[in-house]
């Protein structure tokens, strides 16, 4: 799976209002959850309850996913209020 497969590619498949973030300039980041991109997870659960969780923390924390690439910038971040994707791992 490359880094933008399952990206939008119609306007219908674009996030809705909720669905966006900002970065630290304040800009409008689109985002996508990851369970969009790789299937749905146990109905329930979200992100912040996932064994994948890992905080990246670089003068801020920045969520993000290990199992997913993960890059420097604000495309590879997660939400953990996001609905979990089919690679959820419980917590210990």
């Amino acid at each position: 799976m490359g880094l933008f497969d399952g990206q939008p590619t119609s306007p219908a498949d674009l996030p809705q209002r909720g669905d966006t973030i900002k970065d630290r300039s304040g800009r409008t980041m689109r985002h996508k959850p990851w369970c969009q991109v790789v299937g749905a997870g146990p109905a329930g659960k979200t992100c912040k309850t996932c064994a994948k969780l890992y905080r990246h923390v670089r003068g801020s924390t920045y969520l993000k996913c290990s199992a997913q690439h993960m890059t420097g910038g604000p495309g590879t971040q997660i939400a953990a209020r996001d609905p979990a994707c089919r690679l959820y791992e419980a917590n210990a």
